[in-house]
């Protein structure tokens, strides 16, 4: 595995991180480890549309436009 050092974290994000570690039951540094994988692992929006759009071409009676207003119905749906 590989190591990260990260230099010149403001005290204040410091002492937070410090008081979820021990909230968790973690260490600082298994903590933040967590917090670093997890971030790496979840897809920004333009992976996602790039997903999107890759799967899209598999049907092309669908129109991206049409693919993005349902994802938007269905999260309306799932909001209310």
């Amino acid at each position: 595995m590989t190591s990260i050092v990260i230099r010149d974290v403001p005290e204040d994000v410091h002492d937070v991180l410090v008081t979820r570690a021990e909230s968790a039951g973690q260490s600082l540094q298994k903590y933040t480890l967590q917090m670093i994988v997890d971030n790496a692992r979840r897809k920004t929006q333009r992976e996602v549309l790039e997903g999107i759009t890759q799967r899209m071409s598999q049907f092309p009676g669908v129109s991206r436009e049409q693919i993005l207003a349902d994802l938007r119905a269905s999260r309306e749906e799932d909001a209310a």
